[in-house]
């Protein structure tokens, strides 16, 4: 399937991702998704450092990931929360490496 790009907007900064052609829409409403975790959680915790909220973020989404896999009924397909959860961590160590790059 043919590649395109995307730009996405977390806690202001803007990202170039790619993605499958035809799935902007979608990568644009998780992105907005997390961006609004994202700001609910800042709200909360006030100042601190981005890597930490986005952290914060990618656990939370992780739960939510492992809560879902364990209500599905036997018969259904299981659901690897650990490569989830390794996705997760590694888009936000590749966030963290993209903000640093930014800020210099």
């Amino acid at each position: 399937m043919a590649q395109t790009v995307v730009s996405v907007t977390l806690n202001g900064q803007s990202y170039q991702m790619g993605c499958d052609e035809g799935s902007e829409d979608h990568i644009l409403a998780l992105a907005a998704d997390v961006d609004s975790r994202l700001q609910q959680l800042k709200s909360q915790a006030g100042q601190v450092p981005e890597s930490w909220l986005l952290a914060i973020v990618s656990i939370m989404m992780a739960d939510e990931v492992a809560s879902a896999s364990q209500s599905q009924p036997a018969n259904s397909p299981k659901i690897d929360t650990n490569a989830i959860a390794e996705k997760i961590e590694q888009a936000a160590m590749r966030i963290n490496t993209i903000t640093a790059t930014l800020a210099k």
